[in-house]
């Protein structure tokens, strides 16, 4: 993924092929004069994807999300997880929805599990987290895996996938106590979502490589153990 944060100067054609006038710097509205309509910003999109926002400091628009597993989910839960959709340029990142449900369903929970974020009980986005002899090799002995991580399209821009990289810390705590630390491995293309990892915490280690995509940097969120 590469950025596209790059965006035209020019000002669209208005209805009829005339291009509106700009105002000049510092001109003042005459009084009584109504102000210039402005054009409301673009939706933006959230993890994973190109050009994935950090909350940046705003205020969530949701209720306070919960993670909840796969295998704990109420069959209309399962088919709200089953529905998630991502614009095509992000599906070469997370994957197809239906491969991650397969893999929660089949892999053994004690090392494999998928967890749904749940906004007001109904699904909005999904990962796997995988530790012991589900780990990938290039993952350390002793940590959990993050992947697979996306957010429905419908509910990008609302900082759901900062609120989901977030609760994860203590899902771990309550569930896998002995995982020393959380990682995953993020495109180097995604500038924002690194960002939003790095404000959570999490920490660069090991050496880049060329994953399925692009190249990608590994990183890590050391977790409090009961060890």
């Amino acid at each position: 993924m590469r950025s596209n944060e790059a965006a035209s100067s020019s000002l669209p054609d208005a209805p009829g092929g005339d291009a509106p006038k700009r105002r000049r710097a510092g001109a003042v509205t005459a009084p009584g004069a109504p102000e210039p309509a402005r054009a409301a910003p673009p939706p933006q999109p959230d993890f994973p994807g190109p050009d994935d926002p950090a909350s940046g400091g705003r205020t969530p628009a949701f209720p306070p999300p919960r993670l909840a597993c796969w295998h704990a989910l109420s069959a209309a839960q399962r088919d709200g997880v089953r529905a998630l959709t991502l614009p095509p340029a992000q599906v070469e990142f997370a994957g197809r929805i239906d491969a991650a449900v397969e893999q929660a369903q089949a892999g053994d929970p004690a090392a494999l599990r998928g967890l749904a974020l749940l906004v007001d009980e109904r699904p909005a986005g999904f990962l796997l987290l995988r530790r012991g002899p589900a780990l990938p090799a290039w993952a350390p002995a002793g940590t959990a895996v993050v992947g697979a991580l996306r957010i429905d399209a419908s509910r990008q821009g609302r900082g759901l996938g900062t609120a989901a990289v977030r609760a994860l810390p203590a899902w771990v705590a309550g569930h896998w106590p002995d995982c020393g630390a959380l990682v995953l491995r993020v495109d180097e293309g995604n500038t924002a979502a690194i960002r939003a990892y790095e404000k959570a915490g999490w920490t660069e280690f090991g050496e880049q490589r060329v994953g399925r995509v692009g190249v990608e940097r590994t990183l890590r969120l050391a977790l409090p153990t009961s060890r």
